[in-house]
């Protein structure tokens, strides 16, 4: 059997030319150019939803500790970059206040900054709420934000 004589130009390579390998990594950085601001932006609208989660989440524990209890309930709530939410309902058997779950800290938690119109929100025996009025809250991070009404009645709406 005759053997053929492979040409010295034509052998098989086994790795990537500077070449191939500075295209590869161009590609990859232009995509990266494009995905990683739309992450960022994906995070804060997640932090932003997160904190109006949290505190829609407060209202039912406070509506639900007023109809179990028998008594007043109030979900309380302060602004700015360190702003808190946390209910507070009667003690069970006895005279006195009780913080119903913890006190979170939306600012550490989410990184949000909250502007509040009211500082509580008060539910009765029977679930219903007995603010004056409507309560907005807006919550900001990166220069996003985002609003929450509480009806009167401790309904919320976004």
């Amino acid at each position: 059997m005759a053997q053929q004589r492979v040409h010295p130009r034509m052998r098989t390579r086994a790795g990537m030319t500077l070449i191939e390998l500075i295209v590869a990594i161009a590609v990859v950085g232009i995509v990266a150019a494009f995905t990683i601001p739309g992450a960022k932006r994906g995070l804060v609208t997640e932090s932003i939803r997160g904190a109006r989660r949290a505190v829609t989440t407060q209202l039912t524990r406070a509506r639900g500790a007023a109809t179990s209890r028998g008594c007043r309930s109030v979900l309380h709530m302060t602004g700015g970059a360190n702003g808190r939410i946390w209910v507070t309902s009667c003690a069970i058997g006895g005279a006195g206040v009780d913080t119903i779950g913890p006190v979170q800290d939306l600012g550490n938690r989410f990184g949000v900054t909250v502007a509040t119109s009211g500082d509580s929100v008060i539910f009765g025996p029977n679930g219903l709420g007995a603010s004056p009025g409507w309560i907005l809250m807006k919550f900001a991070k990166g220069g996003h934000s985002d609003s929450l009404s509480i009806s009167p009645v401790g309904w919320a709406s976004w």
